[in-house]
């Protein structure tokens, strides 16, 4: 033995010890690991059930995988079920929360839950792709459609976020994780708190742990740095109102209608194919100028394509875009909440 090496005598005791702190932590994370469950399901309830509409924060899309899980497993909720999607416009850019499209409806309709799964650089197949996950489980669709909605773009981030099936990601040039990784995830999947941990994040912070902990400070540092509330809603509701045009052909629509108007506009043809076969109601609407991308003599058609769903034209105020003529204000988001609740109460089908 060399000068200052431990006793070959003292190594038991130390590795008894070792190896007793460890069963000691294996047994915290069992007992940890079986509240799981529980602890999920109250968290999810008071998160998704609740009476606030429900919308991303700061686009982030965390929170996506978690809500389509959620609601695949809780296909009916105690309220109808209202989804909203669209890009920035419908997310409300630069807009404070209350002051969007969808929680201005939620106000004007308060009988509903509203689920917003809106984000930035959302197009048309981005929304198709999160409604196919969900539409057993919601009761009526909103969409806002523009020019880039037929493109079949998606979002990058998409396939890390929510399941795509195999022909949708060839359909829309995705990659999906492949078999191998699959099994990995479905192994891990054994230990409940690493298989909930995104889910159990979202419910308590409607975002992932580090992005709650980044708008926590940056709300302080705005509250420190303006006072005021910006938060506030409308309140009075605007006296223009939106101009709603949607009218349908009284007979029925022929074959090479239905091919033309299928291979003009794919993505929203698609959706509207969707939400028609799960017998859900819809309503598109677009804003009539620059970004409209269904003509206005091509709408009496595509209303009588399929019953229960309506493509819908909202010509606004100038006052009620932003200034890049895109966007909509706040009194631009409670006026087209107010144009989608008078002219679209879209019930669930029996």
């Amino acid at each position: 033995m060399s000068l200052g090496e431990a006793p070959p005598a003292q190594a038991g005791p130390a590795a008894r010890s070792v190896c007793r702190r460890f069963g000691v932590c294996l047994l915290v994370l069992l007992a940890v690991d079986q509240a799981v469950p529980a602890l999920l399901r109250r968290a999810e309830a008071r998160h998704y059930e609740s009476d606030a509409p429900l919308r991303f924060k700061s686009f982030d899309l965390f929170p996506l995988g978690p809500l389509t899980d959620y609601l695949r497993e809780h296909p009916v909720g105690p309220m109808p079920r209202t989804g909203f999607f669209g890009n920035s416009v419908m997310w409300g850019y630069l807009l404070d929360g209350p002051q969007t499209i969808s929680c201005a409806f939620a106000r004007l309709a308060p009988e509903a839950r509203v689920l917003d799964f809106s984000a930035a650089g959302f197009q048309g197949a981005s929304s198709y792709l999160i409604a196919k996950r969900v539409v057993d489980d919601l009761d009526a669709f909103y969409i806002y459609i523009d020019k880039r909605t037929d493109h079949g773009d998606t979002h990058p981030l998409l396939p890390k976020v929510i399941a795509i099936s195999e022909a949708d990601a060839a359909a829309f040039g995705l990659k999906v994780a492949g078999p191998g990784r699959r099994a990995l995830d479905r192994l891990a999947g054994v230990w409940k708190l690493r298989r909930d941990s995104y889910r159990l994040q979202a419910a308590w912070f409607g975002t992932s742990t580090q992005q709650a902990i980044r708008l926590w400070a940056e709300a302080l540092f705005n509250r420190l740095k303006a006072p005021a509330d910006r938060g506030a809603a409308v309140g009075v509701a605007p006296r223009e109102q939106a101009r709603w045009h949607a009218p349908a052909d009284a007979a029925p629509i022929s074959d090479e209608e239905r091919a033309r108007l299928a291979a003009a506009h794919p993505v929203v043809w698609r959706f509207a194919q969707l939400l028609a076969e799960h017998h859900r109601p819809g309503v598109f609407f677009q804003f009539a100028g620059p970004t409209q991308p269904i003509a206005e003599a091509e709408l009496p058609a595509f209303n009588a394509a399929f019953d229960g769903i309506t493509i819908a034209t909202l010509t606004m105020p100038a006052g009620w875009y932003q200034d890049d003529g895109v966007h909509v204000t706040a009194k631009g988001a409670e006026g087209i909440a107010r144009a989608l609740r008078d002219h679209a109460r879209l019930r669930r089908p029996d």
